[in-house]
């Protein structure tokens, strides 16, 4: 029993006595995930030290994972009895100098505790344990063109086998038991096995088949030549979905898994419009065999942890937009712009006081491509005229040479840092940045707006990494006379699928074999789009790209797929006439400020051989 004040709640180790009250509060709840029901939670009891509870009219389950206590979200009841349920473990946290833990195992979940508990919990998605759900009918008959593999190895298992498909009872269960044994010392003797994992599989399967009857399970037996050679074992998850708990098979019979997974979706499952097939844990094997049947939806499960860093929501959307004004001094059209198209409700952390945002940050997806050879590295053109990040050795390097001299990197972008006036001073930019990176143990990039962030951002453990240059062509400067291009560009500012795909694939040959930032397609696309909101176009000829924009009076290439030194050649001293005079600026300027990284151990050797060498660019700034 736990004691906070006044409170008192009898947890206790679950039991098939609780049975009864407990899919009692299923029934009230939207119960989506296979974690969420009494029959799931029972099997894995022992390995999970699980114990329940009632409070406040809610069934509330705790568990130990990765050493942490971690309570299920409060199931049953209004909406009112799951908000008190939620204070009340809070008070049984703090009670303890812990911050509370939560499993939500539904949409809807997760919608309740961001409308009752806003900016007290921090809300990750966890897509190791994403549920696989498919329709009953695609799984009974395998039909189509995607599942044409699945009935090729059902053919073969028929041609070889006599095969016979049988539900679960109690004369025939311990069938099932004889093979779990056979498979379970198959699988011992593999190397690298984690035997603790099968060893609590066994635990589990043993508790489903001795009290198969009270939970109401169901399930099938398939047959070989009248050897056992594939089981399953499930149970309704909801008024229209079954779900697996297991399904075991012989690895070496081909088509016993397919076989089984057919028999039971259309002889155990036909009143079930969907069967979710849980979990992959993560395991590439088991993801890839899921991902082969095509799931018609994912039943998305998530972690919410007590933190005064918290994620951003929709809901926040006017707060973000007065504090980016604050800030940065953009229009509010701007930041709607950004907020529609790139902002989702897990890039963005940020801090309150009183409920309101004061700090915030967002952390954008991009890879980072590294040299493995540092001595590739040469600079062609002077400095302080225009550093190219272009290596005429790199250049002459084969396509296979580069694939294997380069290394890749996932990285975040650490994008619109900015704190209210009023809240400066306590450490809130740099609290939100260290716990990024402690997060999700991925390098941090960030390009920073003048000399004084740059030492601001050395202080947190940045360093530079990327190339700073600048390269200004004067209009009265470039070639003497009116060069004709034969109209040999063209200016696009509509940003096509296609045209996005374009560069895409040219930016990344570019690059090829340098150190730089590569973006995906999405993020492109936005960089892009982004460019063309505020009056920029893309200048597209046979030798590549220009992006501009014109700044201040100034025509901007914000990023340029042609070499510097190929910018001199006549036709590309034309382009510049031309856009000079098409936007009346005398000054058409490449400006870079370079950037910082804050590295993990993992690539700080490789950051150390290239650092101040590589190019950052397309920053959304």
């Amino acid at each position: 029993m736990i004691i906070d004040s006044n409170i008192q709640i009898p947890f206790h180790p679950i039991d098939l006595e609780d049975m009864w009250w407990y899919k009692a509060r299923e029934r009230e709840d939207d119960v989506q995930a296979c974690d969420s029901i009494f029959g799931s939670i029972f099997l894995w009891s022992k390995a999970y030290y699980t114990e329940v509870a009632k409070i406040a009219g809610c069934a509330v389950a705790r568990y130990f994972i990765q050493g942490h206590q971690v309570y299920s979200y409060p199931m049953g009841g209004t909406e009112e009895n799951r908000q008190q349920a939620v204070e009340i473990l809070l008070k049984l946290a703090h009670a303890k100098n812990e911050k509370l833990w939560l499993s939500v195992f539904s949409e809807s979940q997760k919608a309740h505790i961001k409308k009752y508990f806003p900016g007290i919990f921090e809300i990750d998605g966890i897509r190791d344990r994403y549920d696989y759900v498919y329709e009953t009918e695609r799984l009974a008959t395998l039909k189509g063109k995607k599942l044409s593999a699945k009935r090729n190895h059902i053919n073969r298992f028929i041609e070889k086998y006599e095969w016979s498909y049988e539900k679960i009872t109690y004369a025939n269960k311990e069938l099932c038991w004889e093979m779990e044994q056979n498979w379970f010392d198959l699988h011992m003797q593999e190397p690298g096995v984690e035997k603790r994992e099968l060893e609590a599989e066994k635990q589990a399967i043993r508790t489903a088949l001795d009290h198969f009857e009270e939970l109401d399970f169901t399930g099938g037996i398939l047959k070989a030549d009248g050897k056992v050679v594939a089981f399953t074992i499930g149970e309704r998850l909801n008024e229209n979905t079954m779900v697996v708990h297991f399904e075991k098979a012989y690895p070496d019979m081909q088509g016993a898994f397919q076989m089984i997974n057919r028999e039971f979706a259309a002889n155990n499952c036909k009143e079930m419009k969907y069967i979710n097939r849980e979990e992959d844990t993560g395991d590439p094997g088991l993801r890839k065999a899921k991902m082969s049947y095509y799931p018609d939806l994912f039943a998305k499960k998530y972690y919410a942890i007590e933190s005064d860093i918290t994620y951003a929501s929709k809901e926040d959307e006017e707060q973000i937009i007065e504090l980016w004004k604050e800030c940065f001094g953009d229009e509010e059209s701007y930041i709607r712009f950004y907020l529609t198209h790139r902002f989702t409700e897990d890039n963005m952390l940020c801090i309150r006081e009183n409920g309101k945002i004061v700090s915030m940050a967002s952390f954008l997806p991009a890879s980072l491509k590294c040299q493995v050879d540092k001595d590739v590295w040469e600079e062609t053109l002077p400095e302080g005229k225009c550093t190219d990040i272009v290596s005429t050795e790199t250049n002459r390097m084969s396509d296979n040479q580069k694939e294997d001299n380069m290394q890749s990197t996932d990285v975040l972008y650490v994008y619109a840092v900015a704190t209210r006036f009023e809240s400066r001073n306590k450490g809130y930019a740099a609290k939100i940045i260290q716990h990024a990176i402690h997060k999700w143990k991925k390098p941090l990039i960030l390009q920073h707006a003048s000399e004084s962030l740059e030492t601001y951002y050395e202080k947190q453990g940045f360093v530079t990494c990327f190339k700073r240059y600048l390269y200004d062509f004067v209009a009265e400067n470039l070639l003497p006379g009116r060069v004709d291009t034969h109209g040999e560009f063209e200016i696009i500012r509509d940003f096509t699928e296609e045209v996005i795909r374009d560069y895409e694939e040219k930016r990344n040959a570019f690059f090829d074999g340098r150190m730089h930032v590569s973006w995906d397609y999405e993020a492109l696309s936005y960089a892009l789009k982004e460019n063309a909101f505020v009056g920029g176009y893309l200048v597209k000829a046979k030798q590549g790209y220009l992006l501009c924009r014109v700044e201040e009076g100034v025509v901007r290439i914000v990023e340029s797929l042609i070499h510097f030194d190929e910018l001199k050649s006549d036709f590309w001293q034309g382009v510049l006439q031309e856009l000079c005079q098409k936007d009346n600026c005398n000054i058409l300027w490449v400006h870079n400020r370079g950037g910082m990284i804050l590295p993990t151990k993992e690539c700080a050797e490789i950051i150390e051989n290239s650092a101040k060498k590589g190019y950052l660019g397309l920053t959304l700034d």
